[in-house]
């Protein structure tokens, strides 16, 4: 909720009775930061230097609460100079988190600043723009299937309460958190690369999940500075819970485990009416079947809660098929542009050139390509979703 009066009053009560409802919310009181309702300022400071900035932003915003599937990330940095804040700010008011975790709007400013520094935007996919296409997708999936803890809903969707939710709110910021990271000081090329290559960052990680875990490792590092640390007002046992999960959740990004995402869901969707508390979704939602259980149990045979955010956010990270032509095309040219790059690389130590990275081979079969891809890696995720 980013809107003060009536709006303000309503977002009190949701924080209420989101922090009844979320036993794992421990914020120490004196540790809150007490500029956590600034929606007007965001805007101002955000807004280009024209007479219409202000509005167009405002309308982003609601864009951005509505989860609009065909939202796109380069409409928005033109808007812009920070679109990872903005987006970040949006989601974390929308989702109520802004107030129950205690983050304020300097804080996000400055944490979001120094992921962008991280981001070198000189990378045509893995930059800035990609990580806030992806912390705003994994926000759009949340709203899409109806998973979200509260804050502002849509006329169609008052009816719905705090308690029919099922999540708690510090999966939620987890979630969102490790879509903002999971990208963090990419370099520009493959896990495959840096192991074949010897890199100190596949030494140092044993050559599994290299860049996940140097993502993931790299953001912590960040939040050790008071200034950037989204968690700083959480007590330990609530902070460590949290990092756990972005870890694990970044870890998942990793495209080795994606198959194993897929049989994962896949043998559970046989069992999804089983599952209790569905909700009501609209039809017209393309994650209409997105549902889930609060188990934990590894003999349960529900998915997990966190298995599922963490499934949620590889989704997030490879949906642009499924975000609009326009974005597709451009999302699938600048990533065949960084592989492009790294075979050049290849090419000049002599070595093997990694599938789809020759510019003499794949760029005849560009098309053929990203059909495959489509028809392979991401329909059967997001049917098993």
């Amino acid at each position: 909720g980013l809107r003060g009066g009536e709006g303000g009053s309503r977002r009190r009560s949701v924080t209420v009775r989101l922090q009844r409802q979320s036993p794992l919310v421990h914020v120490k009181a004196n540790k809150r930061d007490e500029d956590t309702a600034l929606p007007q300022l965001l805007i101002d400071e955000l807004a280009r230097a024209t007479p219409t900035a202000s509005r167009a932003l405002a309308n982003w915003r609601e864009r951005i609460y509505a989860g609009e599937v065909g939202l796109s990330m380069f409409g928005l940095q033109q808007q812009v100079a920070d679109p990872i804040g903005f987006v970040l700010s949006c989601v974390l008011g929308f989702h109520g988190l802004v107030d129950t975790m205690g983050i304020g709007h300097a804080r996000i400013q400055a944490f979001s600043s120094a992921l962008n520094q991280g981001y070198n935007p000189a990378i045509p996919f893995h930059n800035g723009t990609h990580a806030a296409d992806v912390l705003y997708c994994s926000h759009m999936l949340l709203v899409q299937s109806g998973m979200t803890i509260g804050g502002q809903k849509n006329k169609e969707k008052e009816t719905g309460t705090v308690e029919d939710a099922v999540l708690e709110a510090g999966s939620v910021l987890a979630l969102l958190i490790s879509a903002a990271v999971h990208d963090f000081k990419h370099p520009g090329v493959t896990n495959a690369f840096l192991v074949n290559t010897n890199d100190a960052l596949a030494i140092m990680y044993n050559d599994k999940s290299v860049l996940e875990n140097y993502h993931v490792a790299e953001a912590f590092k960040l939040m050790q500075s008071p200034a950037h640390n989204l968690l700083h007002a959480l007590d330990a046992k609530q902070y460590r819970e949290i990092r756990s999960q972005v870890v694990r959740m970044v870890l998942a990004t990793d495209m080795a485990e994606h198959f194993q995402h897929v049989t994962e869901l896949v043998s559970t969707a046989s069992k999804a009416k089983k599952l209790e508390g569905e909700h009501t979704i609209p039809p017209s939602s393309p994650f209409a079947r997105l549902r889930f259980s609060h188990s934990h149990s590894s003999t349960d045979p529900h998915i997990s809660t966190d298995r599922l955010l963490a499934i949620l956010l590889h989704t997030a990270d490879i949906s642009h098929p499924f975000r609009g032509v326009e974005a597709h095309v451009e999302w699938s040219q600048r990533l065949r542009d960084e592989f492009f790059a790294q075979g050049d690389l290849e090419k000049k130590r002599n070595m093997p050139i990694s599938p789809m990275c020759d510019r003499g081979q794949a760029a005849k079969n560009f098309a053929a390509g990203q059909i495959g891809f489509i028809d392979a890696v991401v329909q059967p995720l997001v049917e098993g979703l």
